[in-house]
């Protein structure tokens, strides 16, 4: 049974919109990420430092804060722990691997974050 219900609006493929446990818990991580930190009111330390950092020049200052906020965000979520993370610089962005741990059934998942700052990119 699951410990965790949520609601998701944003996935038209399953026929229920309840998300549970992991999916509930990446959904919850990936939403902080993908908006800018200060961004949510009356929680200025919400959100994710990346968005204001994407055309920075890519050096080992700016992978350590970016670890940082990553290691921030995770910590912010009770139910899980960080194993490792590994950033890499893309062509037009930055990629965050999360190895994680969630914690009530001890079992281990991995997020793949993709951060891009090319606006005129064809997809």
């Amino acid at each position: 049974m699951a410990q965790w219900i949520g609601f998701s609006s944003v996935n038209d493929n399953k026929k229920s919109s309840k998300i549970y446990d992991i999916d509930l818990i990446k959904q919850d991580i990936l939403n902080q990420f993908m908006c800018a930190k200060g961004s949510r009111l009356r929680n200025p330390e919400w959100g994710s430092i990346v968005w204001e950092k994407l055309f920075d020049e890519f050096n080992e200052a700016l992978q350590e804060d970016i670890e940082k906020d990553c290691i921030r965000i995770v910590e912010s979520d009770s139910r899980l722990a960080l194993t490792s993370i590994n950033l890499t610089k893309e062509a037009h962005g930055l990629a965050i691997s999360l190895d994680l741990l969630y914690i009530p059934l001890n079992q281990s998942f991995d997020m793949y974050v993709t951060f891009n700052n090319n606006l005129t990119e064809n997809q």
